[in-house]
């Protein structure tokens, strides 16, 4: 929280203290010269309270939107080196007259959750790039989850391409290690899976 933001403890020693005078106006006559105007700077009070509040929750709001940006902004840095250095393969191909080594290492792929396998089929049977969202529905799971799910996938070395449409990331297995995948079953199915994979 900012500093604008008030702690809930200092809250409810405020509110503790109006009700104590409002207490004593009801049972004890104690009123104020002016009750209407005691009644009305009580409901200021909490008012610039809860606008305090309201303040700090929107600049948190700004900061992860902040933040989400730059992490959008970085995925594209990222997918213009990789283009770059598909470009530099091809010309060092070129040069060398050998073909770059293009299949993945299988040892580099480690074993995937059930869960993990399940998101990894969902990708696996596009054929065309799907946004985290479109995923999410597909799968009945949180957007929250996907993301957590395909960042597993990418650690574990499973080659998820990112490419962006009007700023939204859509994502896809590299074809190359799907036509692996199909041959060889580099990733390790569980084989129980592989008709999980026949609805969608």
């Amino acid at each position: 929280m900012t500093n604008k933001a008030l702690s809930k403890e200092s809250i409810k020693q405020k509110q503790e203290k109006e009700v104590t005078k409002i207490t004593k106006i009801i049972f004890f006559d104690e009123k104020p010269e002016d009750l209407k105007q005691f009644v009305q700077s009580t409901f200021s009070k909490i008012h610039e309270e809860l606008e305090e509040h309201l303040d700090a929750i929107n600049e948190n709001t700004n900061e992860i939107q902040a933040n989400y940006e730059y992490l959008c902004e970085l995925d594209k840095k990222i997918q213009h080196l990789q283009e770059e250095i598909k470009q530099l393969k091809n010309i060092i191909s070129k040069i060398t007259g050998q073909p770059i080594q293009s299949k993945p290492e299988t040892n580099q792929i480690q074993p995937l959750t059930q869960e993990e396998q399940k998101v990894f089929l969902a990708l696996y049977s596009e054929s065309k790039p799907i946004s985290y969202l479109e995923l999410a529905q597909k799968l009945n799971l949180s957007l929250t989850l996907i993301r957590t799910y395909v960042t597993n996938l990418i650690s574990k070395g499973i080659p998820v391409q990112k490419t962006y449409i009007k700023g939204r990331p859509l994502i896809s297995l590299e074809p190359g290690f799907k036509e692996l995948q199909a041959k060889e079953n580099i990733v390790g199915l569980n084989q129980k899976l592989l008709g999980f994979n026949q609805k969608f």
